[in-house]
């Protein structure tokens, strides 16, 4: 009986690993199509709509932003931007061109995690599974900011661009020549334009720099100053736009904390909505008390980017004005990680002891 259930659980794994690419397809054309179509039926809410109209004040000569005594957009203008070029290209189609490009960058986005969790973990078919099934079930907020083109999922895709870019030359694959530092510097600029908690990136990349001992001083050095120009020239361009600061800065630093009880109860409602999610995390946090799990160049970036976005995230969450968008935005980043806790469960709690489950 055991021999030939086990018999039809090791064909059914050499199916899956013989058709995983397809699956990987189907999962995300399933991922996009869902996304696009709520984006649709939605037409898009105020995340969006906010820089469209940023953008129709630009193009008719008023500014990107209201005067400093009316309410006007609280994002940085990057999305705006980008609605200049769609509206300039592909006017009156400019809405829709930009639901569908917040699709596509969302679908990208998961894939991207999918790769990591299947890198952090070793195991490709408990990645797919574990990261398509957490956000698909849980991570409603996100997934709707997300379909209105907020613009989260691109920073922490730039992100991990640059965290590769950092990874490559960190082991001699690549050099920190004039190439790779104009590539992370045009990287750099186009996430810190995007919205203000591209700091947060910006931060645990420049701390991984100044502690790696797997960089030389001159890699150190010249990838930082890549970093650093581009923050300042987007400084440069951002805060020459008249009523930038207050919008964007003041009016957001001046806004009060949630009372502590109406933050439990956000964050009590958003455990309950991914407590899948979170019983990994916890799984995972466990594996890195008892040193289950040893992180390696790429996954330490990483963590450090999720930890350090994560927090501020959740913050932000503690405004008013913020909600469970904020909070889900920084726990998506962690999502490779619990992709690593599901593995080590079903390695240890189910390939061990399958025997006596199916018993």
């Amino acid at each position: 009986m055991i021999s030939s259930v086990e018999k039809i659980v090791s064909n059914v794994a050499r199916f899956l690993n013989s058709h995983y690419h397809l699956m990987v397809i189907f999962s995300l054309c399933i991922y996009f199509f869902r996304s696009l179509l709520m984006g649709l039926i939605k037409g898009g809410r105020w995340d969006l709509y906010q820089n469209i109209a940023m953008a129709d004040r630009f193009l008719s000569g008023q500014g990107f932003y209201y005067s400093p005594i009316e309410a006007s957009s609280p994002y940085f203008p990057g999305v705006a931007f980008l609605s200049i070029i769609i509206g300039k290209l592909f006017n009156p189609w400019r809405d829709y061109v930009l639901l569908f490009i917040a699709s596509v960058i969302g679908t990208f986005f998961l894939w991207v995690l999918i790769k990591l969790g299947e890198r952090f973990s070793g195991n490709h078919l408990i990645s797919l599974a574990t990261t398509f099934i957490v956000v698909s079930i849980g991570f409603g907020s996100y997934r709707s900011y997300m379909n209105e083109f907020k613009a989260d999922s691109l920073v922490l895709l730039i992100g991990l661009f640059i965290v590769m870019i950092i990874d490559n030359v960190e082991k001699d694959e690549w050099t920190a020549n004039v190439g790779v530092l104009g590539l992370l510097f045009c990287l750099g600029f186009l996430m810190d334009v995007t919205k203000q908690q591209a700091l947060y990136v910006d931060v645990a990349l420049g701390l991984y720099l100044l502690f790696s001992k797997r960089l030389e001083i001159r890699e150190k050095v010249t990838m930082l100053v890549s970093l650093v120009l581009a923050g300042i020239l987007d400084i440069m361009v951002i805060f020459s736009i008249p009523g930038v600061e207050i919008q964007t800065i003041k009016n957001l630093s001046d806004m009060p904390y949630w009372s502590v009880k109406s933050i439990i109860l956000q964050m009590g409602a958003d455990f309950k909505s991914n407590i899948i999610f979170f019983a990994l995390l916890f799984l995972f946090a466990y594996m890195l008390v008892k040193r289950k799990y040893e992180f390696g160049s790429l996954s330490l970036k990483w963590f450090m980017v999720a930890l350090i976005f994560g927090m501020g995230q959740i913050v932000g969450g503690w405004k008013t004005g913020g909600n469970a968008g904020n909070y889900e935005a920084g726990m998506v980043s962690f999502l490779p990680f619990t992709v690593v806790a599901a593995n080590y469960f079903y390695e240890e709690y189910f390939i061990e002891q399958k025997k006596k489950i199916i018993i």
